[in-house]
């Protein structure tokens, strides 16, 4: 009876703390949301900065001067991932958002760091492999802005 007793309170603190773990999508949007929000001036600054440093590079026609703004940028893109880590989400469907967004920045990072090594060793080849991943980036990117405005409108009260 002990052992009973003692299996039903485990069970009862499993459950108790199960529902206390309950996932909020509305909670979890808005951390996402503000997340975004906080990025998104962050973004746009790194990639003028990088626009930047991309027009001195090709006017100057140095390749060393590219290679370090693409790699800069990249190094953007991993800070920015590093960021969107840190937010805690457990709504399945802010989940996927947040995947959907991590997949997108680690697409582009790819596409950046290829682009970078073509302009050391240009090749045909490659450049379309890099312009077959660019245009997977866009269709990414149509995808999350989907997504984000489908759930902005079912979350953001």
């Amino acid at each position: 009876m002990k052992k009973l007793a003692t299996i039903g309170a485990i069970a009862l603190l499993a459950l108790s703390v199960t529902a206390c773990e309950k996932a909020d999508p509305v909670a979890d949007y808005k951390k996402y949301d503000e997340w975004y929000q906080t990025q998104a001036p962050i973004q746009t600054a790194a990639q003028a900065e990088f626009n930047q440093q991309l027009a001195d590079a090709m006017s100057s026609n140095d390749s060393k001067k590219l290679e370090a703004a693409f790699q800069n940028f990249a190094g953007k893109v991993q800070e920015t991932l590093k960021s969107l880590d840190a937010v805690n989400v457990k709504s399945d469907e802010i989940k996927a958002l947040k995947e959907k967004a991590k997949g997108l920045l680690n697409l582009s990072n790819e596409v950046l760091t290829e682009q970078a090594k073509l302009v050391a060793e240009p090749n045909a080849e490659k450049q379309q492999a890099v312009q077959a991943k660019a245009d997977k980036v866009k269709e990414y990117a149509g995808e999350l802005e989907k997504l984000q405005a489908e759930l902005q409108g079912k979350f953001s009260k």
